[in-house]
């Protein structure tokens, strides 16, 4: 279990799940009154999952809190991710099409959990495990974009692009 104090990431998940537990809410409860699903909330509880300003912000209307999570969210957001990567990542949330070349591994985005821990440890053995957890939260959050079904809300529309 990753100590609250930690990160900024893993003091949200801490306060969510608190906060949960105080409206006296399940995973599955929160899950569905946020229209998220049930992994994500669980990936987020746990730090495995940075959560998106959306997801805060359901979560803080289904809790009653006030906004606490969309403000700390912004914290999560500025300090999981490197300012030189941020641009990466916002254009991954936007591109309708990635075309990446890796000679010696496989691309991040397509990295498993567990690969994904052992890339970044090799490649930054001075780091330190929370840290590497960190990076491999943020590196799984990214992925979210190939998989639009599981983690956007369950009332936004996907369509695919039609093909003449």
């Amino acid at each position: 279990m990753t100590d609250s104090g930690s990160s900024p990431l893993a003091f949200f998940a801490a306060e969510l799940k608190r906060l949960r537990g105080t409206a006296g809410m399940t995973q599955e409860q929160l899950a569905e009154t946020t229209t998220y699903s049930p992994a994500l909330v669980a990936a987020i509880e746990t730090s495995r999952r940075i959560p998106s300003d959306d997801f805060a912000a359901r979560a803080d209307k289904a809790l009653g809190t006030d906004g606490i999570l969309a403000r700390l969210q912004t914290l999560v957001e500025q300090t999981s991710v490197l300012p030189w990567f941020r641009n990466r990542v916002e254009v991954e949330r936007s591109a309708a099409e990635i075309r990446e070349y890796e000679s010696y591994q496989i691309p991040g985005l397509l990295q498993t959990e567990a690969y994904a821990r052992a890339v970044i440890g090799a490649a930054r053995p001075m780091l330190a495990p929370d840290a590497i957890e960190r990076a491999v939260a943020l590196r799984m959050t990214r992925q979210q974009i190939l998989e639009p079904d599981d983690d956007l809300p369950i009332d936004q529309e996907h369509t695919l692009p039609a093909f003449g």
